[in-house]
């Protein structure tokens, strides 16, 4: 009995092993940093040594994926953008402030390839006059890392317009990074949301097929849970309305942009914010990219204008974003004014 025991045990071991060993050739629930870059990024472990979410300052380093290889250079902020000294004291032009994470950095294009360089010089030609937009979208940020770097940096420049971008994935950088819990008292984030068991998902691929059939979490880690859908909703309502005040208190003008990703559109997947208008405050004005997006990609390949692995746009895909970004823009101040 003791031999068939451990003859099962064995047995069992080795299907194991074999088991771990399929599941990684195949590569199922590979999460998006080993699709893109081929290491596991802890996606809750959020911990940071201040409250700004940025690149390092001043440094040059390579942007490298799969299917691309930029090279940047950040300023003093750790923007991928020219000298914030430079924004500061320009007295010549219109200044703009835009706010997001890599859709508005522009991941997936050089510097001069973001949705922000195409609106700046669309605008710019648009009034006849120098156009600033100082873009502080990093890879990674969200509503509530961008208010801390507007109130606490931007502000000072006296810009006279904030940008500001919402996509779908707002909502995950919420279930990962928390809320306003996440701003520690020691001057550092923390990482209100980590789970222990993260550490398995990353070495186990067997655990990774558990967690992800036989529980409520997907392969983003990811619980589907409406309740805590709703609730990240509330606390990016809420981040939106402080941003707002701040801007009005500022005297600058603010608008937040709504706009789906490359995913969104190849899926025709609706954004998740149209509750939103009911938790924000009424004089806010919303630029919906949705309409304008889904109906140029009816005649055109959304494939051609990103990057599949990545999922981020390219450059001629920003310049389309960029360019609707505009459009929606002299449409809302048409209305306004």
């Amino acid at each position: 009995m003791k031999k068939r025991i451990k003859h099962f045990i064995v047995i069992g071991l080795i299907a194991l092993f074999v088991l771990e060993i399929l599941l990684r050739v195949i590569g199922v629930n590979k999460s998006y940093s080993e699709k893109t870059s081929g290491t596991y990024i802890y996606q809750f472990d959020n911990q940071r040594s201040s409250w700004f979410h940025t690149w390092p300052p001043n440094t040059d380093f390579v942007f490298e994926h799969k299917e691309f290889r930029f090279y940047n250079k950040t300023n003093e902020l750790g923007h991928r953008e020219l000298s914030f000294k430079n924004f500061e004291q320009d007295t010549t032009s219109i200044k703009i402030v835009c706010l997001g994470d890599s859709f508005t950095e522009g991941d997936g294009a050089p510097y001069d390839s973001s949705w922000v360089r195409f609106f700046e010089k669309n605008l710019a030609l648009e009034l006849d006059t120098p156009v600033f937009a100082y873009n502080a979208g990093v890879c990674g940020s969200d509503v509530l890392f961008n208010f801390q770097m507007l109130k606490e940096k931007l502000v000072q420049a006296k810009p006279k317009m904030v940008i500001e971008c919402l996509n779908n994935s707002d909502i995950i950088d919420i279930y990962y990074k928390g809320g306003q819990e996440r701003f520690l008292s020691d001057g550092t984030t923390g990482a209100p949301n980590a789970k222990n068991w993260e550490i398995l998902y990353k070495y186990s691929y067997i655990f990774r097929a558990f967690l992800v059939y036989f529980t409520a979490y997907d392969n983003y880690l990811i619980k589907q849970d409406p309740s805590e859908r709703e609730l990240a909703l509330q606390i990016i309502a809420n981040q939106v309305n402080q941003t707002y005040e701040l801007c009005i208190e500022n005297k600058i003008e603010y608008r937040l942009v709504v706009m789906p990703i490359p995913s969104d559109v190849q899926l025709k997947i609706k954004h998740i914010f149209e509750s939103l208008p009911d938790s924000i405050n009424k004089e806010i004005s919303v630029i919906n990219l949705y309409p304008i997006l889904f109906s140029i990609y009816d005649s055109i390949p959304v494939e051609e204008y990103s990057w599949p692995i990545n999922g981020h746009y390219n450059g001629k895909g920003y310049k389309i974003f960029g360019d609707a970004v505009f459009q929606e823009y002299m449409k809302s101040q048409e209305l306004i004014n």
